[in-house]
């Protein structure tokens, strides 16, 4: 069998006899997650991992779940705004 490229994810059996595949996926900023899928048999498992690397190919990038403060107060001002007489705002 041939060698996996870099991001491609792996696939081994582990000793209960369960297949298991793991793929890495980064995030923009951060560390990166290993995300591990489980089958039966090794045709399974391989399933779950194409699934799941066609899923992160496909998935419009996630923005950063960081927010300040002001971003935050700002959100929060414009949502109540609407329910809020003129002087409370």
């Amino acid at each position: 069998m041939a060698k996996r490229g870099n991001n491609e994810g792996t696939i081994y059996k582990r000793a209960d006899g369960r297949w298991t595949a793991v793929v890495t996926i980064g995030r923009a900023k951060g560390t990166p997650r290993r995300k591990q899928f489980y089958g039966r048999t090794r045709q399974e498992a391989a399933r779950k991992l194409t699934e799941a690397l066609k899923a992160t190919k496909d998935a419009v990038p996630i923005p950063s779940d960081r927010i300040t403060v002001a971003g935050y107060a700002r959100d929060w001002l414009a949502g109540i705004k609407m329910s809020k007489r003129p002087k409370t705002y």
